[in-house]
């Protein structure tokens, strides 16, 4: 989930929770403490900016720990009177920083990347993709609930927002369970055997959805919308026609087969060779479920690119497409990204 509705989270929490201690702070200063400390596990973000695939894989981990929850608010709680020039000490700031920071765990549960809430102890990611990343009904819900809570009782303002907001995850809980309900279809029909199935929110909708069947080796996608005839009916479609117009009713789904090494036999053991490289084990450790995205060739150079099809969408650049390149045969292979929103713009690793 996007930074900001996480601090959004926070801040309404505040308003909606604070404790007898926490009650004597303005309420600037309550509402700003919950805020940063619900947007405070994505510092992790800064590892990015120096290596983009390591920070794919801690990405959620540490610092969106339920373990480390208690230290992570202690460490924000006492920056608290400093960035918020208060008189109160850090105590009072606490039970918001664990409002928040605990608002924050939970609001990135609900998305498909995963969430390691037993780090340092476990690195397993723990996911309930019921919510896409950036949702206007989820944040939209939290700033009007907001707005409200500074101009009516606040305590009950932020409650109601809540309650509101409670009732949304329900929906979209229940869409989750029918999309789910659809794949496991599909593998009958199909006869497909061992397989796992999967569903993810999309965006534009809460009706919109992705539904993956996976093997070993070969993934099965499609875009449903649950309710209405075609993705073109759903909110800020007009912004991407292609993209929501993939999104259709069950009984005009299109499955779309990715295997893993590609549908072109010649170029399979390039593929392979690439993705079993000891230089490729960050992405291979990322990726749940991969997909080749091309193989690019320029008389002896070769790259071999692959994404994630979590992260895809219809008629868009995916933003996760790594891969490993080499000039000519003898040299050696190196690790590689497309940067986001280009086709071919190379950044080595």
């Amino acid at each position: 989930m996007d930074t900001f509705t996480h601090g959004l989270s926070g801040a309404l929490l505040a308003q909606a929770f604070g404790t007898a201690r926490s009650a004597s702070l303005p309420v600037r200063q309550r509402v700003s403490a919950g805020f940063i400390a619900a947007a405070f596990p994505d510092i992790d973000y800064l590892v990015f900016w120096a290596a983009p695939l390591v920070y794919l894989n801690l990405h959620q981990g540490l610092t969106h720990s339920l373990v480390l929850m208690p230290l992570w608010a202690g460490l924000v709680a006492a920056a608290c009177p400093y960035l918020l020039r208060g008189a109160h000490g850090w105590q009072a700031f606490y039970p918001l920083c664990v409002l928040g920071i605990s608002a924050h765990i939970g609001g990135d549960l609900i998305t498909a990347y995963g969430t390691q809430i037993w780090a340092p102890f476990s690195q397993v990611r723990v996911s309930l993709p019921i919510t896409y990343v950036i949702d206007p009904v989820f944040s939209g819900t939290l700033l009007i609930g907001l707005l409200v809570s500074f101009k009516w009782n606040a305590r009950r303002a932020a409650i109601l927002a809540l309650c509101v907001l409670g009732s949304y995850l329900g929906l979209q809980y229940s869409l989750y369970t029918q999309a789910l309900a659809l794949g496991h279809a599909y593998v009958r029909v199909r006869a497909l055997g061992e397989a796992g199935v999967h569903a993810m929110a999309q965006p534009f909708s809460p009706f919109n959805w992705k539904i993956i069947v996976s093997q070993e080796f070969d993934v099965y996608e499609t875009h449903l919308r649950l309710t209405g005839p075609d993705g073109l009916s759903s909110p800020g479609a007009w912004l991407f026609p292609f993209t929501a117009a993939a999104y259709v009713a069950p009984d005009a789904a299109r499955w779309t087969r990715y295997p893993r090494f590609g549908v072109d036999p010649r170029a399979a053991p390039l593929v392979r060779e690439v993705w079993s490289l000891d230089g490729f084990a960050g992405f291979r450790e990322f990726a749940r479920f991969p997909a080749l995205y091309r193989v690019d060739r320029g008389g002896a150079a070769r790259c071999v690119w692959f994404t994630d099809l979590r992260y895809t969408l219809p008629g868009m650049l995916p933003p996760f497409r790594f891969g490993m390149c080499r000039r000519a045969d003898p040299d050696p292979w190196r690790l590689y990204r497309l940067r986001l929103f280009t086709e071919d713009e190379r950044q080595a690793l």
